[in-house]
């Protein structure tokens, strides 16, 4: 099915394709979302690719100017050549200018592009070092990544741990900023709120750079950049909870329930609801590392005192007992 969505978005699909394909899509709600999320991933590749115009008879033009001009030798006093050197000189102008045009013009391969759809997913990058994207996360490597720097553009959440190289700086776009390292480890997030792009920094340093200022942010900081002001905030604190999606390791000190649902609902790619209000502000005080959604449900579920029900990926949370409320 995968080949024939593909072949959908690229409007090359049969008549007997288009039926196979509405058949499926109607079969199921997942189907659906399925595709709507294969498009976006598509979209993303799309954007990735590198088109540039190809002028050829503006190029030939050129070529049959350069040609006429190559100088030429008149041959004073010679015994039958074997070559004529006004000849060699002009194929030698031709097969100079034809690999200029040929290097100029010729179609290039586009950026790679790795993403994610509905769960994170690691990668290792040439260079060594490794990337976790965060769900309906992307990235696209520069075409020259890896020759003189690690450039590339980053849409989403991803945490990045650098292999270190002091000759290549490992460059990240975001928005409209830039986040520099050479060999330390730390996790952008782009997605919690749009208008802000926060980098957390769990070894090393950074650099981070705006279309108005520059800041540096070192372990257990967090840079929060404003992306209406182009300011640069940097925080002598850092939430291990915001990679968890990474980790699956949480750590909760008297945190209120509200705030743990958020944390798991991005970790795990659900959504809690709660049907009781008082139940949010439960205070939790747990460390869990590595565990079944379900499993620190039922843990939290005896400390606030409450049942949970799922519903396809939403968790609706319930008092046991409101009649305080």
């Amino acid at each position: 099915m995968d080949d024939i969505l593909a072949k959908k978005l690229a409007h090359e699909t049969t008549s007997e394709e288009d039926v196979l394909m509405q058949n499926w899509l109607q079969k199921s709600p997942n189907n659906e979302q399925y595709f709507k999320e294969f498009q976006w991933l598509w979209t993303q590749t799309q954007k990735a690719k590198v088109k540039k115009p190809v002028n050829t008879e503006g190029a030939l033009a050129a070529l049959h100017n350069r040609m006429d001009a190559a100088p030429t030798l008149k041959v004073v006093k010679s015994i039958t050549p074997i070559f004529n050197l006004s000849f060699i000189m002009k194929v030698a102008a031709v097969l100079v200018i034809a690999f200029g045009i040929y290097s100029q013009f010729v179609k290039t391969e586009p950026p790679k592009t790795i993403a994610s759809l509905t769960q994170p997913q690691t990668d290792t990058l040439v260079d060594g070092s490794i990337v976790t994207l965060n769900k309906k996360s992307s990235l696209v490597l520069s075409d020259r990544f890896n020759k003189r720097e690690r450039r590339m553009k980053l849409t989403g959440e991803a945490y990045f741990e650098v292999a270190h190289d002091a000759t290549r700086p490992f460059v990240v776009d975001v928005q409209d900023a830039s986040v520099k390292a050479v060999g330390t480890a730390f996790n952008i997030d782009n997605t919690t709120d749009v208008k802000v792009v926060i980098i957390m920094v769990t070894d090393g340093k950074i650099q981070i750079t705006s279309k108005s200022e520059t800041q540096y942010a070192v372990k257990g900081e967090t840079a929060i950049y404003d992306t209406q002001t182009g300011q640069i905030l940097i925080e002598k604190k850092a939430d291990n909870n915001k990679i968890a999606y990474k980790t699956r390791q949480f750590h909760f000190d008297e945190t209120p329930l509200v705030t743990v649902a958020a944390a798991l609902s991005k970790a795990y790619g659900v959504t809690i609801l709660f049907k009781n209000k008082q139940l949010e502000n439960c205070p939790v005080v747990v460390n869990f590392d590595n565990k079944q959604l379900d499993d620190i449900l039922s843990v939290l579920s005896n400390t606030c005192s409450f049942s949970f029900e799922k519903v396809g990926e939403t968790i609706v949370l319930s008092r046991d007992n409101p009649s305080n409320e």
